[in-house]
């Protein structure tokens, strides 16, 4: 079993003027510009209805993060009693996932104009608890946090964003390291050797041998002779490994 939470984001620093809504719940300002409302009815499946009674008393916008066990999480942003945007990071049992649109995050909150390509980014993510993390570090708010751990809640770390962004990139590059790609493909009988250029017999009893050399990823034909004398060969493929490109032997896979 994961971690299950809810809260309210209140995008506002009037902390006594939330409180007199929410009279039963613990109101904090977490974060500058955001005001955190926890309580023991603020739960997954309640947010939502308190953020849309919420937000028609007060004349500002309302962010709703509702995170169920670590396999679901919602964002909802309410205003005058209705509801005007939604992220939702993956699908879960009956639940679809939902690719949220950054520009009503954006007007809703008063975002600046970076934001708007962050939340792009993070909208991508599909783990609800790096998606949180995410949207905390973007918005700068503070959204893990309910009514047993809003006491503990600390100064928040907006670097997650761009240390996410930079595992990825770390990733997306060794990837591409390891990635092997294939560019072109000649059939014929080619001799199993470890040098290049590369042989290949053009009569049956392979007196008549031809002789390839990669040119720019494709087989480029350098000249042919004739010698007696078969080798036992296959057929050779051209890959690509980074920005080396060199050939393998289609059955031993090794690189000739």
């Amino acid at each position: 079993m994961g971690a299950k939470f809810a809260n309210l984001q209140v995008r506002s620093n009037d902390v006594e003027q939330v409180k007199a809504v929410c009279p039963e719940a613990v109101v904090k300002k977490a974060a500058d510009g955001w005001i955190t409302v926890v309580g023991k009815s603020i739960v997954w499946g309640t947010a939502q209805k308190e953020a849309k009674r919420i937000s028609k008393a007060l004349p500002y916008s309302i962010l709703t993060t509702e995170y169920f066990d670590d396999d679901y999480a919602e964002f909802s942003i309410y205003k005058d009693g209705k509801k005007v945007g939604y992220h939702v990071p993956a699908a879960y049992e009956g639940f679809a996932r939902k690719i949220g649109k950054p520009v009503q995050f954006l007007e809703a909150f008063d975002l600046p104009e970076e934001a708007q390509e962050q939340l792009k980014v993070a909208f991508k993510e599909q783990d609800p608890e790096v998606s949180v993390r995410l949207m905390e570090s973007i918005l700068g708010c503070a959204l893990w946090a309910d009514f047993e751990t809003i006491a503990d809640v600390q100064a928040l770390d907006r670097s997650y964003f761009q240390e996410y962004i930079a595992r990825t990139r770390k990733k997306e590059k060794l990837r591409n390291q390891t990635k092997l790609t294939l560019l072109d493909e000649l059939p014929g009988d080619f001799f199993n050797q470890t040098t290049i250029p590369l042989v290949r017999y053009e009569t049956p009893d392979g007196k008549v041998k031809s002789f390839w050399d990669i040119k720019e990823g494709k087989f480029t034909h350098l000249f042919s002779y004739e010698a007696d004398g078969r080798l036992d060969g296959s057929r050779a493929f051209v890959y690509q490994y980074s920005k080396l490109v060199f050939c393998v032997n289609r059955w031993t896979k090794r690189r000739i």
